[in-house]
């Protein structure tokens, strides 16, 4: 259970979202390296307290996936699958329907690797391409490309430098005119450990929301530079304090 963060934005009414999770993994191991079939099943839901929230945006997601996994050195492995999940917003009217749609089904295949280099390097990919239908606006069905990528470096006991790449879509919970929006940024972040309790560490983020609306309304976008010296002291085993600093620019 969480807040919705953006019901505040333009409200001051409370809105609890409750996320449950459930899911599974079965694998046929081949040999030591390689399993295949490798079978994962999900059911996500989300139901918010909000009465409009929760027409809007209430929905299951049912996933299934299908891959075969090659492991090798210590945590380096590669894994190529299909994946088919369904979105129902279970709580939509007929109005609402007609406008931005109920039911989409996503079917994708990909690539999942992760190589780690040595003690100190780390690099992970996951690339796929994307097929989205809907049941009703079936002009708005499309196909791209997805890719989350990271790589790590452990320079020293005490320093550590991430990047990170994303391109991906997200049900938009912000506006009901959105269909959906596409995440296109980038993070790269470097961190200091100066004792068990203390640590700094400075991230430089670009971030690019492109959002697909309804047929009647033009496409916008939104960017979120972020430039930041987060700063965290453990205070106790539970407690900590945290500072950071977050620019923002919207268009």
């Amino acid at each position: 259970e969480r807040l919705n963060r953006f019901l505040s934005l333009s409200a001051p009414d409370r809105d609890l979202v409750d996320s449950r999770n459930v899911f599974a993994d079965v694998g046929l191991r081949v040999t030591e390296s390689l399993t295949l079939p490798q079978l994962s099943v999900s059911r996500n839901s989300l139901r918010y307290e909000y009465p409009l929230n929760a027409t809007l945006y209430n929905r299951n997601e049912n996933r299934v996936q299908v891959a075969a996994r090659y492991s090798g050195w210590e945590a380096s492995y590669v894994q190529a699958g299909l994946m088919q999940s369904r979105v129902d917003y279970i709580d939509r009217t007929p109005g609402l329907i007609a406008q931005v749609d109920n039911r989409y089904a996503d079917r994708e295949a990909f690539v999942d690797a992760q190589w780690v280099y040595s003690a100190k390097t780390m690099l992970s990919s996951r690339i796929g391409y994307r097929q989205r239908s809907y049941e009703t606006l079936t002009d708005r069905n499309t196909s791209l490309i997805t890719v989350d990528a990271k790589a790590a470096w452990q320079y020293s006991p005490k320093t550590r430098f991430d990047v990170a790449v994303w391109h991906r879509p997200y049900a938009n919970e912000e506006d009901p005119g959105i269909l959906y929006s596409t995440l296109t940024g980038a993070r790269a972040s470097i961190r200091w450990q100066y004792t068990d309790k203390l640590w700094l560490s400075f991230n430089v983020v670009r971030e690019n929301q492109k959002n697909t609306r309804l047929a009647a309304i033009n496409g916008g976008s939104s960017k979120t530079p972020g430039v930041g010296p987060p700063a965290v002291r453990a205070v106790a085993r539970h407690l900590g304090l945290f500072y950071a600093v977050l620019a923002s620019d919207g268009e």
